[in-house]
């Protein structure tokens, strides 16, 4: 769906390990989403040709609310 409003985005492929963990807790209309992005040893390439970016290791730390408690 991304790659079909950027077209620069269609045909890249990802190698190497992705992992997200989230907790979610809420009450009444507030809600709370706390975790991480990790990527490790990623290379990304646009298919059948050398990769544009490769190594990355990345720790990306997500915090997010909304709404009322």
């Amino acid at each position: 769906p991304l790659a079909a409003e950027h077209t620069d985005l269609k045909g890249l492929e990802m190698d190497g390990t992705a992992r997200i963990d989230l907790s979610f807790s809420g009450k009444n209309k507030a809600v709370d989403l706390d975790g991480r992005l990790l990527l490790r040893s990623v290379a990304i390439r646009r298919e059948g040709e050398p990769p544009i970016l490769s190594g990355l290791d990345i720790y990306l730390p997500i915090s997010y609310s909304t709404g009322v408690p």
